[in-house]
């Protein structure tokens, strides 16, 4: 950005983006370069190329084996004197030229950068609704198993409170209405109880009422408007803001 301190891709000199950008880079500037591979405080070699692939100053002696590399020559570019740089215009140009590509290609590598980190955050999200998914099925499907469990014990318990009933009344019609009994079986003491707890049991037959029941869904107004039962996933819309 204009105002910011960058470094020539070219001859590595560290300067400051005038405030047009990269059109303000035409200045003449003198810069003294050394070899950054063989140059020592007591011996300093001046440098004569720049090698872009590894954006270093060199000598002629150390860029040989940089154009001899075995996948393939570096890009050397020459330097305009081996020991003063003139920032003419054509080095301007190259400067602006090599300065867009390196910014190009670090832009590139930070989109694809932040794009691996996207699609890992993804993928483990992924993970984390089939796992809540799964948590979720176990917990409806074990729900679902005691709710049945509890209608099959009530089914059981109403249906043999419902029987014995029946049984009783069975047992009362039958002698009500057996023709061998004598006049004088009716009337002695146990039996007349017997008739009491007939009358008794056909009274209580009568009030019986089998009990209702009825399946109450939990609530889950809370999930209308189509939400989802599991859960939520949400991208932020705020893509990062440049510095």
């Amino acid at each position: 950005m204009p105002g910011d301190d960058a470094r020539c891709p070219l001859c590595r000199t560290t300067f400051q983006i005038p405030q047009e950008g990269l059109r303000g880079l035409k200045h003449s500037t003198d810069v003294k370069k050394t070899c950054e591979v063989c140059s020592t405080a007591e011996d300093i070699k001046p440098a004569t190329v720049y090698c872009v692939d590894c954006s270093q100053l060199l000598c002629e002696r150390c860029s040989l084996p940089h154009k001899k590399m075995r996948g393939g020559p570096h890009s050397i570019r020459q330097l305009v004197e081996p020991n003063i740089v003139h920032q003419s215009d054509k080095h301007a140009e190259e400067v602006a030229e090599s300065y867009e590509v390196v910014e190009y290609r670090k832009a590139m590598r930070h989109v694809e950068s932040e794009s691996r980190k996207f699609l890992d955050a993804v993928r483990t999200v992924k993970q984390q609704v089939k796992e809540r998914g799964e948590a979720v099925k176990r917990v409806v499907d074990g729900d679902t198993k005691a709710l049945l469990d509890q209608l099959d014990e009530m089914e059981s318990d109403t249906m043999k409170g419902a029987n014995v009933i029946i049984e009783t009344l069975m047992v009362a019609l039958s002698a009500t209405v057996d023709t061998g009994a004598s006049a004088q079986t009716f009337i002695s003491r146990d039996l007349t109880t017997s008739a009491e707890d007939r009358i008794i049991t056909s009274i209580i037959a009568s009030c019986y009422r089998a009990p209702d029941v009825a399946f109450i869904p939990t609530d889950i107004d809370e999930l209308k408007d189509n939400k989802n039962t599991i859960g939520s996933v949400m991208k932020s819309t705020d893509h990062g803001k440049c510095l």
